[in-house]
């Protein structure tokens, strides 16, 4: 099934204020299509090689990316992208796991892009900004 984009950027403005991120940031992304990344404690612009990750991370799954979490590890440098699939029929779930603050993900290991993978993350937002926790 196909959804159109304005659904699901509906639905993740729905995502975006429940996990109480960043207004300024939330209204970039609706009326800009701009994302931002929470790294470091700070809300940023993505570069433009993160800009192309999420493009092809995008086209290949059909989905749209709402907001994206950097964190280094001991395992690599980490992207993760949260996004609103295109099964409208998951999404009443997606949203309890959004409520729970352990939305479903992707991310990206960019050190090591074998260990990327699909999975749920549990995050904080602390002034706008999200958090991964585990």
């Amino acid at each position: 099934m196909t959804v159109c984009k304005e659904d699901k950027k509906k639905e993740a403005y729905r995502r975006m204020t429940e996990l109480q991120l960043n207004i300024n940031g939330i209204q970039e992304f609706m009326k800009e299509d701009r994302l931002n990344i929470s790294s470091g404690g700070s809300l940023m612009h993505l570069d433009d090689e993160q800009t192309a990750i999420v493009q092809r991370f995008e086209e290949e799954y059909d989905v749209l990316v709402y907001h994206v979490i950097q964190n280094d590890t001991y395992l690599g440098t980490l992207l993760t992208l949260l996004f609103v699939s295109d099964q409208p029929g998951e999404w009443e779930q997606d949203r309890a796991y959004v409520k729970a603050r352990n939305p479903l993900t992707y991310v990206i290991n960019l050190d090591h892009e074998t260990q990327s993978e699909f999975g749920s993350v549990k995050v904080e937002t602390h002034a706008g900004v999200m958090v991964r926790t585990l």
